[in-house]
């Protein structure tokens, strides 16, 4: 089954995608899913991955203060948000 997923998230990973359709996590809960990133740059490590997984389906490590992106139109409809807002 995993062969077929397009990323692996975890609950909050996922509502961000919802939101503002950017696939990442924060380096705290990145840690979990260590050795399949680099633990000083943070960046996929594709030879660990292989054993597991495939790079792409791993999402882009972020700073938990850093802003992911804005709220997509989308996701403003659906949830009654503000298209644009920071998220």
């Amino acid at each position: 089954m995993h062969e077929r997923a397009a990323k692996f998230l975890t609950a909050s990973s996922f509502l961000c995608a919802k939101l503002t359709g950017r696939f990442t996590v924060d380096r705290y809960l990145a840690e979990d899913f260590l050795p399949l990133y680099d633990r000083y740059t943070w960046r996929v490590d594709a030879r660990e991955c292989a054993r597991f997984c495939r790079p792409d389906q791993m999402t882009e490590v972020m700073s938990a203060t850093d802003i992911a992106g804005v709220i997509t139109q989308r996701a403003a409809e659906a949830t009654g948000s503000r298209q644009g807002h920071l998220s």
